[in-house]
C-alpha cells in the first residue's frame, strides 16, 4: 500500500494572519482542499494521512468531505515542527504491507497526480526519490553581501515535494534523526544523513509552495486558469 502524509501542522508565519496557510482559499477553494485533491487523483496513492493541529481535525475533516476525498484513512496531531508531524503520520502506518510513503507539503496544491505516479515510481525502483526544479539562472555563493563564486548550476536542483521513500527507508532515517536530535529542512535531507541515495523526478515552478503573500496572487492566476 502506497500512502501519502501531508503535514499540515504549522502556522505559517511568513504569510501572516491569523488564518494558518493551508486553510487559505484561492479561487474560492482552501488551498488544503486543493492538495488533498490533487494526492486523491493520483491512482499510484491508496492512503492519505494529514498530520494537522491540535483542535483543527473537524476542520480537516470537513475539507476532505466536501472535496470528495475518499482515501483519507487516519488525521493525527502534528507535532512542533514538521519533522515530528511527518514521525506521527508515519506511526499511523501499519509496517505490514507498506509500500512507498510519500511526503507532500499541504501547501503545494498544483503537483499533479503524474507527478506523484513518477515519484512513486522512481522511489519503488531506487529507495528514495523527490521532485525538484532544475535551475535556470546562474547560481552565486556568497558570503555576507559579496559574491565569492560561481555555483555550476548544472549540478543543482531546488527540492520540491513529492518525495517519496520505501517505508523501511523513511522509517529508520527518522528513527536515527530522532534520537541524535537532529532537524532536516526535508524528508530527503534526512534520508541523505542516513547514507541512503536519493533520486531527482523534474518538477517545476508551477509546483511553487505558498509560502509568502505574494504567492497567493501567483496561486490564484494558477487556480483561475485550471479551473477555466
Amino acid at each position: 500500500m502506497n500512502s501519502v502524509i501531508i503535514p499540515a501542522a504549522g502556522r505559517g508565519k511568513r504569510i501572516g494572519g491569523p488564518t494558518p496557510k493551508q486553510y487559505l482559499e484561492i479561487a474560492g477553494e482552501s488551498i488544503l482542499s486543493r492538495t488533498l485533491r490533487q494526492v486523491q487523483s493520483c491512482p499510484d496513492v491508496d492512503a492519505i494521512i494529514v498530520a494537522t493541529g491540535e483542535g483543527e481535525l473537524r476542520t480537516v475533516l470537513d475539507i476532505a468531505e466536501r472535496a470528495g476525498i475518499t482515501k483519507l484513512v487516519q488525521i493525527v496531531i502534528g507535532g512542533a515542527e514538521r519533522q515530528d508531524s511527518v514521525v506521527r503520520g508515519l506511526e499511523a502506518i501499519r509496517p505490514e504491507g507498506a509500500g512507498v510513503v510519500t511526503v507532500h507539503d499541504a501547501v503545494r496544491p498544483f503537483a499533479a497526480a503524474s507527478l506523484f505516479s513518477s515519484v512513486i515510481r522512481r522511489a519503488r525502483e531506487t529507495g528514495a526519490a523527490i521532485a525538484a526544479q532544475f535551475v535556470a539562472d546562474t547560481v552565486k555563493q556568497i558570503d555576507g553581501d559579496r559574491i565569492v563564486g560561481t555555483i555550476d548550476r548544472t549540478k543543482v536542483v531546488l527540492a520540491q515535494t513529492p518525495q517519496a521513500f520505501r517505508y523501511g527507508i523513511l522509517r529508520s532515517a527518522l528513527d536515527a534523526a530522532t534520537r541524535e536530535g537532529w532537524r532536516g529542512t526535508d524528508e530527503a535531507s534526512v534520508v541523505e544523513r542516513a547514507g541512503y541515495p536519493v533520486s531527482v523526478v523534474a518538477g517545476s515552478l508551477k509546483k511553487k509552495k505558498v509560502t509568502r503573500p505574494e504567492d497567493l496572487s501567483f496561486a490564484e492566476a494558477i487556480a483561475r486558469r485550471l479551473d477555466d
